[in-house]
């Protein structure tokens, strides 16, 4: 029961962690999930009686996990529905908005062609100001992919990416005050319409910024064209001329400093009040929820499986294009916490999901490059799989193997012996600079020792070249060949242990033998195509002796199913819970005097809204909320990070919930503050 006790301050701020949710990668990008399901699952292995094949895959199947989606285990795309109509944003007298549709859109002043220079936002100073939230602004910038700021640009590299949702909200909400028409990866300079650009027009009573004809890369080179209306009065109109795509994020925002975040249907006219941002979330593609497609898999196949390598037979949308999942990590030293959410999945021995999206993405041959653009510079579909199984052990920390905000790569002018996880095989030119060889190739012996496969004495020392020069980066992706500048800083495997810790269990006691399930996801009523079918197992078979290779023969993963063996019997919850769970809090103290936390989630709907708090100590102050939307929405699993300051010198404890964009409620945490717990 909720006791209407505060914090008095709350310096608070979200972001992922990569050590306890999806790995994100730019090389894979994680693929998050989506809702509780169920599903029909076709075994074909010999070992399994109870569920016969379809004949599309008794064939050749005999190694594959073949599940069919009932309507339930992809949540159906939620596509944007306001092709020529209007969205009224209306401004109450408390600074906020009230919104309505209306049908059609009128011609209006196109104004002046703005001169777009790739994804860099073009300033337009204003004769008169225009507000937002009551706030009077005479600085607009004008965002490529669909945005307006106010103010102030949003923060340098911020995009809209259709390879990687995860980040859209997180840009768009961690700067200064916005409003987006469609945000969304559009493409100006590629558009083949003449005329077709974004265009400002000031007039007496408003200002309109115009997209016309502007392509997305999804759908490809398709023309769109909207319009976002400033109103002198404060009104804002978002209007839909046509558009081809229909996934992205639309919506309103006063900027970092909000007091919150709803994230709803447009289309249901919702009111948004002071402070808060409103924004609605568009999907032209399914969602998948790997909570539940494990949890499926392991009531009829042995519990018996290190890994699940996931394809499915259509696109499906998530956080990341490609990507994968750490159930459990039991391992220290490697810069990850150790936890173990294998209840959640229904296992007691799963420990990491590759989630690797559409089967139509990679070549026939598994040793070619991905057919995907965002994959092409990948040597193979191969490496791709190994980079995202390599995200088990890989690669975590800080700098200066790891750089800022980046978990999961290693620094892009690393000498990693050409590792999948980023890096290269790094040559020093003894001139000041280095060129990068490479890239993509292996696990190093750096992967290796944090992999539990090679000892400690048998890392040679290594080096990492800090600055490097524009050159590095000006590919956009991992490539040989590259030379640059920068600031040589030499390393050993004792500096590593001595940031990291000792690995444990060491390489004379780690396994070095994993077995990986691969699984075809199915769209219902499909059933799994021998194409489909004939095409992964070429990928299953050749996988494992390209691991092998990689490791340099020191590991070894066995993609076969078991051929006897029963259903896994491992206790978990009869159904995963609506509302959002906490899993449980950690913490640490904080540079500036005060505790960072750590909070594991599960939100089988992923739509965590915000966090309340409250100590023990009583207050006749409302509990203290974090806006969690940025960091963790359409997150399903994850760890959201946010410190604590100023905390009451007599609170013994923290009490914790979460609240979703449906207003359900997560369990009440209670936590101690560990610095406090045995103070008298």
């Amino acid at each position: 029961m909720r006791t209407g006790r505060s914090m008095t301050r709350l310096a608070a701020q979200t972001m992922e962690r990569t050590g306890r949710e999806g790995r994100t990668s730019r090389l894979g990008r994680a693929l998050g999930g989506s809702v509780l399901l169920a599903a029909s699952l076709v075994l074909a292995s010999t070992w399994h009686a109870a569920a016969a094949p379809s004949p599309a895959v008794a064939a050749e199947a005999s190694h594959l996990v073949v599940v069919e989606d009932d309507g339930t285990l992809l949540e159906p795309p939620t596509p944007f529905p306001f092709n020529g109509r209007r969205i009224v944003l209306a401004p109450t007298p408390e600074a906020g908005y009230r919104t309505h549709i209306e049908a059609g859109v009128v011609p209006t002043a196109r104004g002046a062609r703005l001169a777009i220079d790739g994804e860099t936002p073009v300033h337009v100073a204003l004769a008169r100001p225009v507000s937002l939230y009551g706030t009077a602004y005479t600085d607009l910038y004008v965002h490529p992919h669909g945005a307006v700021s106010f103010g102030a640009p949003l923060a340098e590299g911020t995009a809209a990416r259709a390879a990687d949702p995860a980040d859209m909200l997180t840009g768009l909400l961690a700067g200064p005050p916005v409003v987006a028409g469609l945000w969304n990866e559009l493409a100006p300079l590629r558009a083949q319409i003449p005329d077709a650009g974004v265009y400002v027009a000031e007039l007496s009573d408003r200002v309109v910024v115009t997209w016309l004809d502007v392509p997305s890369v999804r759908p490809a080179d398709e023309p769109n064209s909207f319009r976002i209306v400033l109103h002198r009065t404060g009104r804002v109109d978002l209007e839909y001329l046509g558009l081809a795509t229909l996934w992205g994020v639309v919506g309103i925002s006063p900027g970092r400093g909000r007091s919150g975040t709803d994230v709803v249907d447009l289309a249901t006219g919702p009111e948004v009040g002071p402070g808060r941002a409103l924004v609605s979330w568009y999907r032209d593609r399914p969602r998948l929820n790997e909570v539940a497609l494990a949890r499926r898999i392991y009531s009829d196949v042995p519990d018996q499986f290190d890994f699940l390598a996931v394809f499915t037979d259509r696109e499906v949308d998530g956080p990341h294009l490609v990507g994968s999942v750490t159930v459990a990590n039991r391992d220290r030293g490697i810069g990850m916490p150790v936890f173990d959410h294998g209840p959640i999945f229904g296992s007691r021995n799963l420990e990491h999901i590759v989630l690797m999206n559409a089967l139509s993405f990679y070549d026939e041959d598994p040793s070619q490059p991905p057919r995907i653009p965002s994959y092409a510079y990948s040597p193979s579909t191969l490496a791709v799989l190994a980079h995202e199984t390599g995200h088990r052990w890989l690669a975590y920390g800080g700098e200066p193997l790891v750089p800022a905000g980046h978990d999961g790569h290693w620094s892009s002018a690393l000498q990693s012996d050409g590792s999948f996880m980023g890096g290269s095989r790094l040559a020093d030119n003894a001139d000041g600079t280095f060129t990068t060889g490479e890239v993509l190739t292996r696990f190093g012996a750096l992967d290796q020792y944090f992999m539990g496969v090679r000892p400690p004495e048998e890392v040679k020392p290594f080096f990492v070249v800090e600055e490097p020069s524009e050159e590095m980066n000006a590919t956009g992706a991992p490539a040989g060949g590259v030379t640059f500048r920068g600031r040589r800083r030499d390393l050993t495997v004792d500096d590593v242990i001595g940031q990291y810790g000792a690995r444990e269990p060491s390489s004379a006691e780690a396994p070095h033998v994993f077995r990986m399930g691969f699984v075809l996801l199915v769209s219902n009523g499909n059933g799994a195509s021998s194409a489909d079918v004939a095409k992964l197992e070429r990928i299953r078979r050749t996988f494992g002796p390209f691991f092998r290779r990689a490791t340099d023969n020191r590991a070894r993963v066995r993609t076969w199913l078991p051929r006897s063996g029963r259903r896994s019997v491992f206790p978990r919850p009869a159904s995963l819970p609506r509302e959002p769970f906490i899993l449980g809090v950690g913490f640490e103290p904080d540079p500036r005097g005060g505790l960072s936390a750590h909070l594991d989630f599960l939100d089988v709907q992923g739509d965590l809204r915000e966090l309340e708090l409250t100590t023990d100590v009583s207050s006749d102050l409302p509990p203290a909320r974090i806006d969690l939307v940025r960091g963790a929405f359409g997150s399903r699993r994850g760890t959201v990070s946010f410190s604590l300051r100023d905390i009451p010198a007599q609170a013994r404890e923290i009490q914790l919930t979460l609240i979703d964009a449906n207003g359900l409620r997560s369990n009440l945490y209670v936590a101690p503050f560990p610095t406090r717990s045995s103070e008298t």
